[in-house]
């Protein structure tokens, strides 16, 4: 896989770091569960879930249909949350 496909990735890692937060990214298909809060709703379509982690925990922050376009909205919540 490029690299370059990973978008902003990087970045995302700094933001969430910052408050002692890591990265987790998974495939979705239609069907597959949510993630964290959500764990009760299901996706409709197929793409990649990017979320933070903790020792203790963690939940979705946003999804998209390729990495980089997940990753590109996750830095957009993590910067609004931060």
């Amino acid at each position: 896989m490029n690299p370059d496909s990973f978008g902003r990735l990087g970045e995302l890692i700094e933001v969430l770091g910052r408050s002692g937060r890591g990265v987790s990214i998974r495939p979705i298909e239609p069907g597959s569960r949510m993630s964290g809060t959500s764990a009760d709703h299901q996706y409709a379509f197929e793409g990649w879930e990017v979320g933070w982690i903790t020792a203790v925990g963690g939940d979705e922050l946003a999804v998209g249909r390729t990495i980089e376009e997940a990753v590109d909205a996750a830095l957009a919540a993590a910067v609004d949350n931060d």
